[in-house]
């Protein structure tokens, strides 16, 4: 199992392949034992690597095309995308769609590069895979007026990046649920052919200077459009791409803070995605299983109400109020991300995690709640912190 520092530097190799690096919220990089891999297991180009025998992660980034579909994967919004950013991309299929009438239209490359003489760019946006594309981007495109949505796919079986079209088909059948249940006709479908709506009718339908940057995905080049775009893009998570932390600072980072926890962090993406179900209105009250969301369910005769949970969950979904009768985890499904980390650090195995939601209670911001007794708690706050200590793998500082 590899160190911190050796996980923080694997990861930081991606960022010269168009992947914006936050470590602070990787799961693994967190804590060791973390288990989410869900990053390596979407890569479509053998870029990000688990060697079985020793559980490391190993990064080749001379393989990495920058399809994105691993920022799709990553739960935490540790890895994001940044040729286009999600913003940009979001702004870019909105204008699309607008243009075609309500269409939205989004292809992968090798579809695009095979009917580019055909089509009118200004309809469409182009992805290096449709991997790329993740709920919140379809479900914004439904809150912005989009009547349908299609994502035009070329033959993937003989595709380089050919399982980026398993992340796809997950993408599509998680928005579409969750359309229906927000009360949406909008639907999206993948297809193999162009909507007739975007057949080139002319020359000059193709606007190059406003769609250069989406149909050069792939290019080393910087634009103008380009750098405005990671501003905007590291504006928002917070950070600067210029100024790379050494694995020492990023240990810095993950301290315990004044409320006994790592720091917290809600995934841009999931923000996006929840202002756009709000868009839609108020959803039927019904459960649903997703990728997206998850639901703690606690064994409160077994928990020690040590808060480990708490402590290592990256987007706060996992708070511990702690007074002098009681101890209560507080949990809210809107703001898990399902990346496990509560279950992977439960040390008495009491905590699950349930990929079934009320999504009502994704809607209005609801929580469950356990009270467990304070006298079940067997650490202090050093040893809770030294705890930390050992489960992050790293020396971190009060």
């Amino acid at each position: 199992m590899p160190s911190i520092a050796d996980t923080v530097e694997l990861l930081q190799s991606l960022e010269n392949t168009g992947i914006v690096v936050e470590p602070t919220r990787c799961a693994v990089v967190r804590n060791r034992n973390a288990s989410c891999r869900k990053c390596a297991d979407a890569c479509t180009s053998h870029a990000i690597v688990i060697e079985p025998e020793s559980n490391a992660i190993r990064i080749e980034p001379e393989n990495c095309v920058g399809c994105g579909t691993c920022t799709t994967a990553c739960p935490t919004g540790a890895l994001e995308a940044r040729k286009p950013s999600d913003v940009a991309l979001a702004e870019a299929a909105q204008a699309a769609c607008s243009a075609n009438e309500g269409t939205a239209v989004i292809a992968c490359a090798p579809m695009y590069e095979a009917a580019k003489d055909l089509v009118d760019s200004s309809r469409l946006v182009r992805v290096g895979c449709l991997g790329r594309v993740e709920e919140g981007l379809i479900v914004s495109l439904a809150a912005h007026g989009a009547t349908r949505v299609r994502l035009v796919c070329a033959d993937c079986a003989s595709c380089a990046q050919s399982h980026g079209i398993d992340m796809a088909e997950t993408v599509v059948a998680n928005a579409n649920l969750l359309l229906e249940l927000w009360g949406s006709d909008v639907r999206a479908k993948i297809t193999p052919k162009f909507p007739s709506s975007v057949r080139k009718v002319r020359k000059d339908a193709y606007d190059s200077h406003r769609r250069a940057f989406f149909h050069d995905l792939g290019s080393e080049a910087r634009d103008a459009v380009g750098v405005a775009t990671d501003m905007a893009l590291e504006k928002e998570l917070g950070i600067e791409s210029k100024t790379r932390l050494s694995p020492t600072q990023i240990l810095a980072k993950l301290r315990v803070t004044d409320h006994g926890t790592l720091p917290h962090a809600v995934p841009a993406k999931r923000r996006r995605l929840l202002d756009a179900l709000d868009a839609l209105g108020k959803p039927a009250d019904e459960l649903a299983s997703t990728r997206l969301f998850g639901q703690v369910v606690i064994d409160a005769c077994a928990c020690t109400a040590c808060g480990m949970c708490a402590v290592f969950c990256p987007t706060g979904a996992l708070t511990n109020e702690v007074d002098r009768d009681f101890n209560t985890l507080v949990h809210y499904p809107g703001a898990c991300v399902q990346c496990r980390t509560c279950e992977d650090v439960c040390m008495k195995d009491c905590l699950s995690l349930s990929d079934e939601v009320f999504v009502r209670d994704v809607a209005d911001g609801r929580v469950e709640r356990y009270d467990l007794s304070a006298s079940a708690q067997n650490a202090n706050d050093h040893s809770l912190f030294g705890a930390a200590k050992r489960m992050i793998g790293g020396n971190i500082h009060d």
